[in-house]
């Protein structure tokens, strides 16, 4: 009963819904029986054992089959055993006989893959150093004229390439192999570059347009390493356009333009300047593109060793026009007659030489541009000259007209100053114009004043110092206003010093003679102290009356004189003659050692009391001076205050605004307040401090203009009412001077007089603290 309680109380106390095991059993217990009696429980036990008893039995069936079946795989591996012991001891036998193939097979192995590895290796060889049969035709080309691409400059690099790599190879000690295959690289990069150089050529032969492809730069750039081969190509570029550029050069003469525009040059042919004009202006566009188009050839070459190779084929192309050219400006020097017209044109021949020579140089048409210049030169002088000639040697070999009785300058001066006056207008506005305004003044001058002097020969002293006097004063006159000049004046001031001092001399022997002065000078030579009374009393006399009216005495020549300041330098040292005279007889009369009683009664006055009201005051000298700027402003200030002339004094004073005034040339218009035709000025005849300026009111005086005496010019000008622009000083530098500034200057004596000075390359040399404007800044620019 205990152990039932027991086992009750076990029963009772396990947790049945938490053990699994116990849960699969119930319903494993659940299938044994269908109805749950109290007779199927009793037989649990022994329906279970049965049921135990039947799996057993299940599963010793099922085993002896199973056993069976392994019973017969152990026969059956014990049978594959035995066949594999037979296969093994055949094998042995088998492998002991053939064991000697199986080594060679082996051996045979082992050699084709090295074999393999060689063929690799050769194949990469061959590949790094070789080029492919397809690489091959594209160098040389599978017919004659297969053209040039991308492809063969592809294919020549690796050749390069190659060539390079093999010296490689010698390095690690194959010189053989390496030797070998660049002698066959070197031999098919001959026949390669033959062939791009028969292409190039070709090509360069055929060209007739500016365009030159990337292909035939690259195949310049290959060609380089072949002088030769390069220069023939360089020189067959040349060939081509040089002939391009003549055709081109004929057609811009003869044709002109695409339909038409521009117009062909010849049209203008009877325009000299325009014809030889445009003629060098289409040279000037064409040359430099035919360079440019040079330059671009040899684009992607080395350009250190090519400058003198580009100027070379540059001059070879330009030398085609040299003919076409020269012709036609030849026809024009020699078919032209005047001046003005040969000068214009030798201005531009000179001007176009520089410029071409600064694109093109060393060729034939350097040459041809030296000897069209030297050629238009000739051409202007010698036509010049000609004028000159005509004009100073009439027919039948007489030279220009006489002096007449007013001992003017004849209309032949007048004329060739002028037409010198024309061409220097043109000369001052080139480049060079120093040679050539000395030329032309040379043309003009030396030979005038060779003809002047010749035709002056018959005259008297007095009248042919006087007639020279007023030819000399009016070339001075136009050669004042011209740069250059100060060599040329100076030689013809020379020439009128000599001609005063000859004029001086026969005024003052005039004076000493009217004045009765010959005995006692002569006594005053032989340095007697005695005179006679009565001779120095006349002599006193005459001196009164002279000294009253001393223009009485004066040659009449003196009145025909031009220059004022010539009568007056003449005037002056003639009386100054008079005045040594009388002062030396002065100190003899007043000595008392010479016992002249009442020495007083013979000459009441001293020298200096007869100087007195006599203008012989000495004349200004050149010098050095310092300068101030004036505080009114920046007009520009003269220092010439006198008129040239005194002649028109008793004309009635006219008014008028100035309408035009050059400075550089010293001349302009006045229009006149009355109306009429603008009346001529020039800057001696303008009294005040200041240069005129358009629109300056004025007072004036008219004069008429010898020799006819039909035009008129203003003089006695006076400015009465400035413009209120300011114009500047022509001050070299770049500041605007300030007063206070210190500067350096020149003096220069103002035309025709020589009178008054005026400065001139006034530069500034010590700037004031105040802040200073430049020229390029407003109102100046």
């Amino acid at each position: 009963m205990d152990n039932l309680s027991t086992k009750l109380n076990s029963i009772l106390e396990m947790r049945i819904d938490t053990d699994k095991e116990m849960l699969d059993s119930l319903k494993d217990l659940d299938n044994f029986f269908v109805e749950n009696t109290v007779q199927t429980r009793r037989q649990l036990r022994s329906e279970i054992e049965k049921r135990s008893l039947k799996i057993n039995e299940d599963f010793l069936a099922s085993f002896r089959s199973v056993k069976q079946s392994l019973d017969e795989i152990c026969e059956g591996i014990e049978q594959m055993n035995g066949n594999v012991d037979k296969m093994r001891a055949r094998l042995k036998a088998t492998q002991s006989q053939t064991q000697d193939l199986i080594q060679q097979t082996n051996s045979l192995q082992e050699e084709s893959n090295k074999l393999q590895f060689r063929q690799k290796v050769a194949g990469a060889f061959l590949a790094r150093f070789q080029l492919s049969p397809a690489e091959q035709q594209i160098l040389c080309g599978s017919a004659r004229d297969v053209p040039i691409t991308g492809e063969f400059f592809t294919v020549l690099d690796r050749l390069q390439a190659i060539h390079g790599d093999c010296r490689v190879l010698m390095q690690c000690g194959h010189h053989t192999a390496a030797l070998d295959i660049m002698e066959e690289m070197n031999l098919m990069k001959e026949s390669a570059l033959e062939r791009l150089y028969r292409w190039t050529q070709n090509h360069c032969r055929n060209i007739d347009a500016n365009e030159i492809g990337p292909l035939v730069m690259q195949a310049m750039n290959r060609l380089q390493d072949r002088p030769v081969l390069f220069k023939y190509v360089i020189d067959e570029y040349a060939t081509a356009r040089r002939a391009i550029l003549v055709r081109n050069f004929i057609d811009a003469l003869t044709v002109g333009g695409p339909g038409g525009n521009p117009k062909p040059i010849e049209m203008h042919a009877q325009d000299p300047k325009r014809y030889v004009g445009d003629m060098f202006a289409w040279l000037h566009q064409a040359i430099p593109s035919e360079r440019e188009n040079l330059l671009n050839l040899v684009k992607l070459c080395d350009q250190a060793d090519l400058t003198d190779q580009i100027q070379v084929a540059l001059a070879n192309i330009a030398d085609g026009v040299c003919h076409p050219l020269e012709v036609r400006v030849q026809m024009i020097l020699s078919g032209e007659k005047q001046t003005i017209v040969l000068y214009a044109v030798a201005n531009l021949i000179r001007f176009y030489q520089g410029v071409i020579n600064g694109v093109v140089h060393g060729g034939n048409l350097e040459q041809c541009l030296a000897s069209m210049q030297q050629n238009s030169e000739q051409a202007y002088l010698g036509s010049l000259q000609q004028q000159v000639k005509n004009l100073l040697v009439g027919p039948m070999g007489t030279t220009i007209e006489p002096p007449q009785s007013d001992l003017a300058p004849p209309k032949s001066v007048s004329i060739l100053l002028g037409i010198m006056k024309e061409i220097l207008s043109v000369a001052s506005m080139v480049e060079g114009r120093q040679s050539d305004i000395k030329k032309i003044v040379s043309c003009v001058i030396d030979p005038l004043l060779r003809t002047i002097t010749e035709s002056a020969s018959h005259l008297p002293t007095v009248d042919m110092a006087v007639y020279l006097l007023n030819c000399l004063y009016q070339m001075q006159s136009t050669l004042a206003v011209y740069e250059y000049m100060e060599e040329r004046i100076e030689r013809l001031q020379a020439q009128s010093d000599a001609q005063i001092d000859t004029l001086t001399s026969e005024q003052a022997s005039s004076l000493v003679a009217n004045l009765n002065l010959g005995p006692i000078y002569t006594l005053l030579q032989s340095h007697a102290s005695k005179f006679e009374v009565g001779s120095l009393k006349m002599f006193n006399a005459k001196l009164d009356t002279f000294l009253e009216m001393p223009d009485i005495l004066l040659l009449q020549q003196m009145n025909l004189l031009q220059s004022s300041n010539h009568r007056a330098v003449v005037r002056k040292r003639s009386f100054n003659v008079i005045i040594a005279i009388y002062r030396q007889l002065y100190e003899k009369v007043h000595d008392p050692e010479n016992g002249y009683d009442n020495p007083g009664s013979l000459f009441s006055r001293s020298p200096e009391q007869t100087m007195e009201g006599q203008d012989l005051s000495k004349p200004p000298t050149k010098g050095s001076q310092s300068l101030q700027l004036p505080d009114a402003g920046f007009r520009t200030k003269r220092t010439r205050t006198a008129s040239t002339s005194a002649r028109a004094l008793e004309n009635p004073v006219e008014r008028g605004t100035i309408k035009s005034f050059c400075r550089s040339k010293g001349h302009g218009f006045v229009t006149p307040q009355s109306g009429g035709e603008d009346i001529f000025v020039h800057i001696s005849d303008i009294e005040g401090e200041y240069v005129p300026l358009p629109g300056d009111e004025v007072s004036y005086r008219l004069c008429f203009i010898p020799p006819k005496y039909e035009k008129t010019q203003a003089i006695h000008v006076n400015i009465t009412n400035l413009t209120p622009e300011q114009i500047v000083v022509n001050i070299e530098g770049e500041y605007v001077p300030l007063p206070g500034d210190e500067v350096s200057y020149r003096l220069c004596f103002i035309p025709p007089k020589y009178e008054k000075t005026q400065a001139i390359h006034v530069n500034i040399t010590n700037l004031t603290p105040e802040v200073h404007t430049r020229w390029e800044e407003p109102p100046y620019q």
